[in-house]
Order: structure tokens, then C-alpha cells, then sequence
């Protein structure tokens, strides 16, 4: 198995830092960001400090070159969770910007996006889909990794990189217009939760993949009554089940677009207004469909 031929630089973790073979077969690739502009001689000098207790399979910096770290039959300890690890190859993408959206330079994003693709054909994951084949730091452990900016990209990166591999994908209208009718396009994470209360009488959740991070604001919030319990598949969906911290949940309501916010710098799909339980909130556009 080894490494993608798209490497310019083999740079071995030390051998505290991974565990060799794998538990399970490979079914997924994790997105991380290294929250700092690192080379990828910088990011192979971490893994290789043997107190370190983390590794990754593979590190992409600014200028688009690719190092490999862990062999890919190997497992690397990158998710925070190892179930997650046993299954997956991860990748940490440099920042060109420290804070803020924590932007990613173009080219680092088309080496990603070729990485992706490279490794999805060589491990036969077929076509990538969101949160199943293709997942980000963020859905395992409390944490806004991978950055606003690349959870922003995620649906681009599976389209990109699926029809490099000739499995088509739909394009994504990233900016929606008033009257559209759409719906969200995958599995999140529940990553924060707001009980009932005078102004979520279903309570409310918070989902860094809908909203550019963090939320900042209380209409960044999603009201939870439209909102169903899953597995991380998407599977045993359950609209009456308890939405907790770190959990998973899809939604099969049809909205109607109330309002968007243009695409800027640090939201560059845009933003639609919704509404849900009587109460209007701001979603990214990519995670959205039109149906």
C-alpha cells in the first residue's frame, strides 16, 4: 500500500507516534488544518518528537508540496478517537492565514483536493460522500479543526475529487436565492446544544459545518424540532430522539430560502436565512441542496 505517488517527501513519524498496521479496513478520509503555516518539513518534525502522541498520514503546506508521514497500512493517531483512526488516512492541510477563517492557499487546496481523489481510487472507497468517506476533525472530538475556511470547501473538495475519479457529483449552487427550496445535504455533528427554552422551545443545536465554526451569534443556532437523531451514516434516523453533544443528526425537511448574505472572504458560499420552529436562522450555503 505505502503512499500516494503525488508525495514529494517521505518523512517517517517516529515509531511512538503510530501504531503500526490496522484494526479495521480503510473506509474514510479525515480533513485536518495545522492551525499554524507550517512546511511540511515543520509538520514531519512534530511527528517525529517521540513525546508526542500524535501522527498523521500525510502533512500539505502552503506552497502545495505533500509529505507522507505514516504509511497508509498504518495507523496514525490524528482523529482523537480511535475508532475513527483504525479507519481512516488523514491529512493536515497548512494555513495562510493564522486565525480568523484559518484560510488555506489555493494551491494547498488543489493538492488536497488531488490527494483525495488519489487516495480514494487506490483504496476503492468509490464516490466520496460527505460526512461518510469523507470526514473532518470536527466530527469526532469538540474541536473547530479543520477551520472555518475548510469545513466551508468540504462539499467542493468531494466534487472536485470525485470527478477526477470519473464518479461524477452534482455541482452545488454554493449561492442560493430567496424562494429556493432546499435541503441539508448530509450528516453533522452536534457540536453544541442549546436546551427549550422561551426561544428554542425545542432546543437548539450548534454544528460548526453549518456555520463557518463556532457560532457567533444566537440565530447561528439551528432549532432542533425539524432535526433527527442518526447514526454517523445517516442510518436509524429517529425525529423524536434526543439530539446530545457530539452525536450525529440529518434533516429531511424541505425549507424555503427567506434571505442570503453574498459570499465573502470568511463566509465564501454565502449564507441563507431559514426558518424552523417559528425561529429564522443563518446557515452556510454548501452543506445545502436545492431540490
Amino acid at each position: 500500500m505505502g503512499y500516494s505517488s503525488l508525495t514529494n517527501n517521505w518523512i517517517p513519524a517516529h515509531y511512538s507516534n503510530y501504531t503500526p498496521g490496522r484494526q479495521r479496513p480503510i473506509r474514510a478520509i479525515t480533513i485536518h488544518h495545522m492551525a499554524g503555516n507550517l512546511s511540511i518539513e515543520q509538520c514531519g518534525a512534530l511527528w517525529q518528537n517521540p513525546s508526542r502522541n500524535g501522527s498523521s498520514h500525510y502533512g500539505i503546506g502552503t506552497d502545495g508540496r505533500i509529505a507522507c508521514y505514516v504509511m497508509e497500512e498504518n495507523t496514525a493517531w490524528t482523529n482523537s478517537n480511535w475508532n475513527s483512526n483504525c479507519e481512516s488516512i488523514t491529512i493536515e492541510t497548512a494555513n495562510d492565514q493564522i486565525g480568523g477563517d484559518w484560510h488555506v492557499s489555493d494551491t494547498a487546496l488543489n493538492s488536497l483536493i488531488r490527494l483525495v481523489a488519489d487516495i480514494a481510487k487506490r483504496n476503492g472507497l468509490g464516490k466520496l460522500v460527505r460526512g461518510q468517506n469523507l470526514t473532518w476533525h470536527s466530527m469526532f472530538v469538540a474541536t473547530t479543526c479543520p477551520g472555518p475556511y475548510l469545513s466551508s470547501k468540504i462539499d467542493y473538495i468531494i466534487q472536485e475529487a470525485n470527478k477526477i475519479n470519473g464518479q461524477g457529483g452534482e455541482p452545488v449552487d454554493q449561492v442560493l436565492h430567496v424562494g429556493s427550496k432546499v435541503v441539508f445535504n448530509g450528516v453533522f455533528k452536534v457540536d453544541e446544544i442549546i436546551l427549550p427554552n422561551s426561544v428554542y422551545p425545542n432546543g437548539s443545536v450548534g454544528c460548526y459545518s453549518t456555520c463557518y465554526g463556532s457560532p457567533v451569534g444566537v440565530n447561528d443556532y439551528i432549532p432542533s424540532g425539524p432535526l433527527s437523531t442518526c447514526n454517523q451514516d445517516g442510518s436509524n434516523a429517529n425525529p423524536n430522539g434526543v439530539l446530545k453533544k457530539g452525536g450525529f443528526w440529518r434533516c429531511d425537511k424541505v425549507f424555503t430560502v427567506l434571505a442570503v448574505e453574498l459570499p465573502t472572504r470568511y463566509t465564501p458560499n454565502g449564507v441563507a436565512i431559514l426558518n424552523a420552529d417559528g425561529k429564522n436562522f443563518r446557515v452556510d450555503c454548501g452543506p445545502l441542496k436545492e431540490v
